[in-house]
């Protein structure tokens, strides 16, 4: 069972700190052979980390600069030189490295609408679209273009209990 440290974060069993998701959500994500798989995530931190502890290839950008260079420096640190670090989200939706198809692509930052067409366009079929915050009041409560996107394919939405902002994440499943 996932438990929370503090302030919803977790660690995983090996002392690593997990991606900031809802707890359900990181119990099904918890068992996931991620060895080799290729991950983008549009928002970078602590999650970027715990992909490449499991063994994925991991990429992202990101609109905060400094936290930016915090997250890179890490990777950096790990000898991890493919991990992309950008500043600009909006002007880097499609930053997605060219021809390049991922397992797994994480929405968890800003313009988190204009993302998800890119996100699916590059992502496997069979694919996983991780949707953090999913229609939270106080973070995007509407994503118009995603809904639009995503219609027809299957979803699981994963609350965290008794939160305050009705807090989910979603995952969606290309096929």
């Amino acid at each position: 069972m996932i438990n929370p440290i503090e302030n919803g974060l977790t660690l995983d069993e090996h002392g690593i700190q997990m991606p900031w998701y809802t707890r359900p959500a990181l119990e099904v994500m918890d068992k996931w052979d991620l060895k080799g798989k290729m991950v983008f995530e549009y928002g970078v931190g602590y999650s970027s980390l715990w992909y490449l502890s499991r063994g994925a290839q991991t990429f992202g950008v990101d609109s905060n600069k400094e936290w930016t260079e915090i997250s890179c420096t890490g990777l950096v640190a790990n000898d991890q030189e493919r991990y992309v670090c950008a500043i600009d989200i909006a002007a880097t939706a499609s930053i997605l490295v060219d021809g390049q198809l991922f397992d797994l692509v994480i929405i968890d930052g800003l313009y988190r609408d204009e993302c998800t067409k890119y996100a699916l366009k590059n992502l496997k079929t069979g694919g996983k679209l991780i949707l953090d915050n999913w229609l939270q009041p106080t973070v995007e409560p509407e994503w118009p273009k995603t809904k639009e996107l995503i219609k027809g394919l299957p979803i699981e939405l994963y609350y965290e209990p008794g939160h305050w902002d009705n807090w989910c994440t979603a995952i969606v499943t290309k096929i």
